[in-house]
C-alpha cells in the first residue's frame, strides 16, 4: 500500500524487531480498494494492551487506553493518531443492542474477522509482511460493489442493530448494492434498530452530517425499507 504514514512504518519496524505483527483493518484498505480517500487508520493484533504498552514503552509511540475491558486504545507519534483493537470475539445479549455483554480476547485472526459487520470491513493488511489477509473474499466483493455481512448474515445481523446503520451508511457512501441474503436479514431483525440509544443513534447523524443530499435520501430510502420511518425523519 503506498498511502501508508512513515509512523506506521516505524511501528511495524518495531514490531519486526519484536518478532510480532500488526494488522491494519477496516474501512482504511476497504475505502483503499475501492479508490477512496480515507485517512482514518485502525489497527489490530494479538496483543492484549499490557504487552502493546510495553514493547512501546522505551519508544516515541504513547498508548492511550479507551476501554481495557474491550482491548481498545489509541496508539499516538506526534501528530498521527490510530485506533487499536486486541483480537477478540464478542458476545451480545438478544436485544440488538451495540455494546457486547462480554469479550474473549484471542490470537486467532479468523475469529477476530468473524466478529466484524461486514466482508469489506474484514480485509487486513500485515505491516511487517506487506501483504493482505482476505478471509471472506472481500476484495471481490469490493470489485463487484457489494455489502454482504459477515457469515452467516442472519447471525451476524441479529448482533448489533447499528449494523444496519452501518449499512445504510456505506451503502450510500460507496454506492455499492446490498446482498440479497444480507438484506433479507437487515429485514428480519430491523426492530433492532429500536433498542439503539440515543447516543449511538446521534452518533451516527453526526457521521453522515457531510454526506451530500442524494446520499442522505438513500439513506432515508433504506431506512424506510427497514420501517424506521421515526428514524428516518431525524436524517437532514
Amino acid at each position: 500500500m503506498e498511502n501508508i504514514p512513515n509512523s506506521l512504518k516505524l511501528l511495524s519496524d518495531i514490531f519486526k524487531k519484536n518478532n510480532k505483527k500488526i494488522y491494519i483493518v477496516g474501512g482504511f484498505i476497504r475505502d483503499y480498494l475501492a479508490k477512496i480517500p480515507n485517512n482514518d487508520i485502525d489497527l489490530c493484533s494479538p496483543l492484549t494492551l499490557e504487552e502493546i504498552q510495553e514493547i512501546l514503552s522505551k519508544t516515541n509511540f504513547k498508548v492511550k487506553i479507551n476501554n481495557k475491558q474491550f482491548g481498545t486504545a489509541k496508539i499516538i507519534y506526534d501528530k498521527d493518531i490510530f485506533e487499536y483493537c486486541t483480537f477478540r470475539t464478542d458476545f451480545y445479549l438478544d436485544n440488538g443492542k451495540h455494546s457486547p455483554k462480554k469479550v474473549e480476547f484471542t490470537t486467532d485472526i479468523n475469529l477476530d474477522a468473524k466478529r466484524r459487520d461486514f466482508t469489506i470491513n474484514a480485509i487486513y493488511y500485515d505491516l511487517t509482511n506487506n501483504t493482505f489477509i482476505d478471509i471472506f473474499s472481500a476484495k471481490n466483493d469490493i470489485k463487484n460493489r457489494l455489502i454482504k455481512a459477515v457469515p452467516n448474515a442472519f447471525e451476524t445481523l441479529s448482533k448489533d442493530g447499528e449494523r444496519l446503520l452501518r449499512m445504510a451508511k456505506f451503502r450510500a457512501k460507496l454506492g455499492f448494492k446490498i446482498d440479497k441474503e444480507t438484506l433479507c436479514a437487515a429485514k428480519k431483525y430491523s426492530n433492532n434498530l429500536k433498542d439503539l440509544s440515543l447516543n449511538t443513534i446521534n452518533k451516527f447523524l453526526k457521521s453522515i452530517t457531510n454526506f451530500s443530499l442524494n446520499q442522505k435520501q438513500q439513506i432515508k430510502e433504506f431506512l424506510l425499507i427497514l420501517n424506521a420511518k421515526e428514524l428516518a425523519n431525524k436524517i437532514i
